[in-house]
């Protein structure tokens, strides 16, 4: 099996972790902590992960709001961090950002019956697939492992949105 890896969720997870008297040291730590346990905990044996670009083609394609214009301006632990982690996950485990996509978008054209999607985005649930959220922690509740969506429950998933919106991502719903 191999875990394709929303990688954009990380950075934020590993800054927000190091916003206080982080290193560089606990930084890098951080990231190949985070692949160990996705690896560990899917099964998975091998790996892709992506990164988004700053922009991708829906920003030129919104008309009517600014794509993920809702969003506030980045706190300054991200900018700090951001560079580090993106740089170590390219050079030392081999994650790539694709021009112009965002990482859904290759996560998507990636997935197949071998893979499992990490991420904490429910918007790849709009996919059938087997997801793993990298973000959940494990209790006598919750479980932390991957969890198969069909293909009715991945439409149902994209209706759901289409209808009721979305103001993260600038998307209005049926009023």
């Amino acid at each position: 099996m191999t875990a394709i890896i929303d990688a954009d969720s990380l950075i934020y997870i590993i800054a927000y972790n190091n916003r206080e008297g982080g290193t560089e040291e606990t930084v890098r730590e951080s990231c190949d902590s985070f692949l160990r346990d996705i690896l560990a905990l899917t099964g998975c044996d091998d790996y892709y992960g992506v990164f988004s670009p700053s922009k991708c083609f829906r920003h030129l394609l919104y008309r009517y709001n600014p794509y993920k214009g809702t969003r506030p301006p980045a706190e300054e632990w991200l900018t700090t961090w951001k560079p580090i982690i993106v740089n170590y996950f390219t050079d030392r485990h081999g994650f790539f950002t694709v021009q112009d996509l965002e990482a859904d978008d290759v996560v998507c054209a990636l997935n197949n019956s071998t893979s499992v999607i990490c991420s904490p985005d429910k918007d790849l649930r709009q996919v059938p697939g087997i997801f793993f959220d990298y973000r959940k922690k494990e209790t006598e509740f919750i479980s932390t492992a991957p969890v198969k969506v069909s293909e009715d429950q991945a439409d149902r998933n994209f209706w759901i949105q289409m209808l009721m919106g979305d103001t993260t991502d600038a998307i209005s719903g049926v009023p």
